[in-house]
């Protein structure tokens, strides 16, 4: 069974991760995931798992193509509770990293309200824990949500002191990924790192006009119970996540 499915798994990957193979990607990928976890739901196999985990990898793959490369009128920006997203993101990105010894924390103001894309944002909850734990071990990342003049911004702090954070490759690419968030945002993306730790903060501009309907912000609770969510996408390529269970 476990050879149909990598046959299954490769076929998958043969297709190139562009926006016009994007519902046949994520249809095949849900069904191939499904497929495994019933297979594997007492035997705890391990190549089960990496088969889960390389669905996950191909599919954050086929979500940072279309980001970097979509025009800004792909994507819904909406008026919502920007704290309230931030934090269901990081309270499920924070629950599926418990095995871990990184913790993940969250503050904000109640009702900081703006518009923005969901989607994105969650994005960015994610591509910013992966930068900052790269080149670390066990760390505390603190997000911060905050309105300054002309501004929304989500700030990540994280205490790992190591200066080479921003300067290996994954972490470039995070960051021009980030970058290109803020961008479609109207706003900027900054880092920077001193003995205290490192931070990454993208803004949000005041200017953006809702272009939908308003998008509901799932809880923290809707983010862990669907297993095909943004958070388990962005998360792929942290080895503590645990796909299967």
């Amino acid at each position: 069974m476990l050879e149909a499915f990598s046959k299954k798994l490769n076929s998958i990957i043969s297709l190139p991760p562009v926006a016009e193979n994007e519902t046949l990607i994520r249809n095949l990928t849900h069904q191939l995931i499904n497929e495994v976890r019933l297979y594997d739901e007492l035997k705890h196999d391990g190549e089960a798992k990496r088969i889960i985990s390389r669905c996950y990898a191909h599919m954050e793959k086929l979500s940072r193509n279309i980001l970097m490369g979509g025009a800004g009128d792909m994507f819904r920006f909406a008026p919502a509770d920007f704290g309230y997203a931030v934090g269901n993101c990081v309270i499920a990105c924070d629950t599926l990293l418990c095995g871990s010894d990184i913790v993940l924390t969250f503050q904000s103001r109640p009702r900081l309200s703006c518009v923005f894309c969901y989607k994105l944002i969650t994005k960015a909850v994610t591509v910013m824990t992966e930068t900052l734990l790269s080149e670390s071990g066990g760390s505390l990342i603190e997000f911060q949500c905050k309105k300054i003049p002309s501004a929304t911004v989500l700030l990540a702090c994280c205490d790992n002191n190591n200066h080479s954070v921003f300067f290996n490759d994954i972490a470039q690419q995070d960051l021009k990924l980030l970058s290109r968030i803020a961008g479609l945002h109207c706003g900027a993306c900054v880092c920077g790192s001193n003995e205290n730790g490192a931070y990454i903060a993208i803004s949000v501009g005041d200017g953006l006009e809702s272009n939908s309907k308003a998008v509901r912000i799932p809880s923290y609770i809707d983010l862990l119970l669907d297993k095909a969510s943004d958070i388990y996408i962005g998360l792929s390529n942290i080895d503590e996540i645990h796909f299967s269970d």
